[in-house]
């Protein structure tokens, strides 16, 4: 593991033309959630819009310990993103992995814009997405891009989980952008997984340990698009 300090400065000129998209996303409890895109095609910010941002033209993100975020960078080939253990924040440095997408000649309107389908399977899950060639950024909610046009409604075939545009504005430009880690540790996505499983599995220890004895048999599922722990993300979950 290393420590992390990264600064992202996101040039303010190479694009003309800057989106700032809001996404309302369900999850399987039927919770919803709103993030907030920000991208110029070739740099974008992916974070949940609970508590308001900073008008300052320079934003830390990482000032909560509680935020959740995406950040991709498509020319150098990085995707930044956190994810949780417990109340413990990860930063994950990932490759923006190549999405085998399926072009489909069928198309909707999402918000009012006519959309074209694709399909594909990433980490696990199968998934429909909806995108506008109207807005030229191959770019999308959470860890999905690739398409030829914003990703304007993507989700899993089985219904659980769910990302939809409600809101599209053109922004002058994409201002430049601070992120500093610091005393915080990176993880390659590897390294995560192997963090994951390992948090899992004690847990269940945990659970086994204070448990009464019933005759009765629980269990314990996790809820998480990307698949890492098969046995604890499908069916009824793990039993203890």
């Amino acid at each position: 593991m290393k420590s992390l300090l990264i600064l992202f400065f996101f040039p303010l000129t190479i694009f003309s033309q800057s989106y700032q998209v809001k996404y309302e996303y369900q999850i399987p409890s039927g919770t919803k959630i709103h993030y907030e895109l920000t991208t110029n095609g070739n740099y974008s910010e992916f974070i949940n819009i609970k508590s308001e941002k900073s008008k300052e033209e320079s934003v830390l993100i990482s000032s909560s310990k509680e935020r959740f975020f995406v950040l991709k960078n498509i020319e150098d080939n990085v995707l930044i993103s956190t994810d949780f253990l417990g109340k413990k924040r990860i930063i994950i440095k990932d490759s923006l992995n190549i999405i085998d997408w399926e072009l489909i000649d069928e198309h909707k309107e999402v918000i009012g814009m006519k959309c074209l389908k694709a399909k594909m399977n990433f980490r696990g899950r199968d998934y429909i997405a909806y995108y506008s060639p109207e807005i030229n950024v191959q770019d999308g909610p959470w860890k999905f891009q690739g398409l030829p046009g914003l990703i304007m409604e993507i989700y899993t075939t089985d219904g659980d989980y769910h990302y939809q545009v409600i809101e599209v504005r053109k922004i002058p430009d994409f201002k430049e952008k601070e992120i500093n880690f610091q005393n915080e540790k990176l993880y390659d996505w590897k390294s995560f997984k192997e963090l994951y499983v390992t948090y899992i599995d004690n847990l269940i220890k945990y659970f086994k340990s204070e448990k009464e004895e019933t005759g009765y048999s629980d269990y314990y599922k996790v809820n998480k698009p990307e698949i890492i722990y098969e046995k604890a993300q499908t069916g009824d979950g793990i039993e203890f």
